[in-house]
């Protein structure tokens, strides 16, 4: 990987370990992902849903900190988050991203796809592309121009937002 690869790496990385340190304290716990669930589902309208974005949520969690030597009651931060992902295989990232992708279609109003309206609200709750990228990056993603994200489009953008760059 080069340095601007790194280094573009680790300014995503950032950004999105502060859309996971909802309380800012520097480190990601148990509350900032029961607040993040909380949020998200709540800018879908379907804040009945929180649990359920919140249990897809924990597989990945369990995992990271469990290869971190950490029990659930821990928390991570940004030096041991980027290392987590630096680290952890292709498989892995599939095995837990794939019910947080489910959870977040399950929000959407058609579960089969995401509208850029319902991935913008998703960037803004999670920390992701913020307004001034949301198109750009949809546009990007939307590899049949249909105008929505399937879940395989979805999940690869996924896949590929959390691997370092030439990991896998």
């Amino acid at each position: 990987m080069s340095r601007l690869e790194s280094e573009l790496w680790l300014s995503k990385s950032r950004k999105d370990f502060a859309g996971f340190d909802v309380n800012n304290d520097g480190y990601i716990d148990q509350s900032d992902l029961a607040a993040q669930a909380e949020a998200v589902a709540t800018a879908f309208g379907k804040s009945d849903q929180a649990t359920a974005f919140l249990e897809a949520n924990q597989p990945w969690f369990e995992v990271m900190m469990g290869s971190l030597g950490k029990g659930l009651d821990g928390r991570v931060n940004f030096e041991e988050y980027t290392g987590y992902w630096g680290e952890a295989s292709e498989a892995q990232f599939k095995e837990v991203l794939e019910p947080w992708v489910a959870s977040v279609l399950a929000l959407a109003q058609n579960p089969s796809r995401l509208t850029k309206a319902e991935f913008a609200t998703l960037s803004k709750e999670t920390g992701g592309a913020h307004d001034d990228e949301v198109d750009g990056v949809f546009k990007a993603l939307d590899g049949d121009t249909k105008g929505y994200l399937s879940p395989d489009e979805f999940a690869r953008f996924m896949l590929e937002q959390f691997s370092e760059p030439g990991s896998f």
